[in-house]
């Protein structure tokens, strides 16, 4: 007959299992199967476990199942092989760890992991999945451990050999038995500290290593709109001594065809034709940078079909560096062209820059399909790229904040509205 005991283990260790699921979630990023499957493999996870405790409940064995069934659970995530066994070791590690301080500190201190367990506090049962949970919230706190990054081998060794290390003096003391009842529960509380110092030092890890990664991936495109700018502006040089030279060409065009020369006036107009493209003028605010940006990009939408409307009304004169006012609207205009292009209907984008009491006052408005995510309260890229897209918004808060200014985003269903107040100095 069922006892007292282990009804509450059967009732407990299905809590125990949603706090398995919490920690694999805290550790792996994304699932690799289907939401069914997931489920079903953490009820056979269940069942499994719960037929080892009940029939055999010899704590060696259901350690090396467990942690066997643990890896067997991280195959439900994205991820490496080494990570899959650092981390499903370190999460059985951590709730075992638990297991252990609480039987300790509930009197049972004494364990012989090759003979069937004892232990039969049904008060430490429930204690267990308390304080379990407690950890992993506390765990949880550790955003960035879930990331993949590459990592040598010597710093996976490392892991392995402190976990395994850990582990191996918590057995061996636990089962020679002839510590003081404290002695132990120090003990143990140690290992426990140990693992979760070392999920913290991997969490360091990938946030220094995505700081890192985000800066060059920055300056990379920096750098891109840094030449982009010398482009334009080259081409708006070229455009405006091309139109100081009107008159001379004019007069050019005359002489050929006052002496009858046709074909050599039709290889001039072909060439004066190549140089000045018929394109339609955006802006012509005096601004190099600002000028620049919105004639070569704005004409992007015009040729796919696209609607582009403009106001510019700025001094021709700025304290805002040439390279931040590029990186601003580049970005923006480079994020409305990308939503403008999957956008169903016929896209849209408006852009007013103004010059409204010693500021500089960027609105940047485009239709999009209304897809938006959010990730860790922060706006992400709905691209299937992600990882290597996305990062335009943070590139223009990066240059509004060197300039001292404050950027707010809006959106509906049909309209994104980004808009950036630069103080002038």
């Amino acid at each position: 007959m069922i006892t007292l005991y282990e009804m509450t283990y059967a009732l407990t260790s299905a809590y125990g299992v949603y706090i398995i699921y919490k920690l694999m979630n805290i550790f792996f990023e994304e699932p690799r199967t289907t939401k069914t499957r997931e489920l079903i493999s953490y009820v056979v996870y269940y069942v499994l476990s719960s037929a080892l405790f009940f029939f055999i409940r010899v704590p060696f064995v259901m350690m090396t199942a467990n942690i066997t069934m643990f890896f067997l659970l991280s195959l439900n995530y994205h991820s490496n092989l080494k990570r899959r066994m650092i981390f499903s070791f370190l999460a059985y590690m951590v709730l075992m760890v638990v297991e252990v301080m609480v039987s300790v500190a509930t009197g049972y201190f004494h364990i012989e992991i090759f003979k069937e367990s004892e232990y039969g506090s049904i008060l430490g049962l429930v204690i267990v999945r308390i304080v379990s949970m407690v950890v992993v919230l506390t765990i949880s706190r550790f955003k960035n451990v879930k990331k993949e990054i590459p990592t040598s081998n010597f710093s996976w060794v490392n892991s392995i050999i402190i976990s395994f290390g850990s582990l191996y003096f918590l057995i061996i003391f636990m089962d020679k038995g002839n510590l003081e009842h404290m002695n132990v529960f120090l003990l143990v509380l140690w290992v426990l500290t140990i693992n979760i110092m070392l999920v913290e030092s991997y969490d360091n890890l990938y946030k220094e290593f995505l700081s890192k990664s985000k800066k060059l991936i920055l300056q990379e495109q920096n750098k891109s709109y840094e030449k982009q700018l010398a482009i334009m502006q080259e081409s708006a040089k070229n455009t405006q001594t091309l139109n100081h030279d009107i008159k001379n060409h004019i007069i050019t065009l005359r002489y050929l065809q006052g002496n009858g020369e046709y074909d050599n006036m039709r290889k001039y107009l072909d060439n004066l034709e190549s140089s000045v493209y018929d394109k339609k003028n955006f802006s012509s605010s005096g601004n190099y940078a600002i000028d620049s940006i919105l004639n070569f990009k704005l004409q992007q939408v015009v040729d796919m079909g696209g609607k582009a409307d403009t106001e510019v009304i700025i001094p021709k004169d700025i304290t805002v560096s040439d390279f931040d006012m590029t990186v601003i609207l580049g970005n923006l205009i480079d994020n409305s062209v990308r939503a403008l292009k999957v956008s169903e209907e016929q896209g849209e984008i408006s852009v007013r820059i103004k010059y409204i009491k010693s500021n500089i006052i960027i609105t940047v408005i485009n239709s999009f399909d209304g897809n938006v995510k959010y990730k860790d309260g922060r706006l992400q890229t709905t691209k299937v790229d992600s990882k290597n897209h996305g990062i335009g918004l943070l590139n223009v808060k990066e240059a509004v904040e060197r300039n001292n200014g404050h950027m707010d985003i809006q959106y509906d269903e049909k309209k994104f509205k980004v808009t950036v107040l630069l103080p002038l100095q």
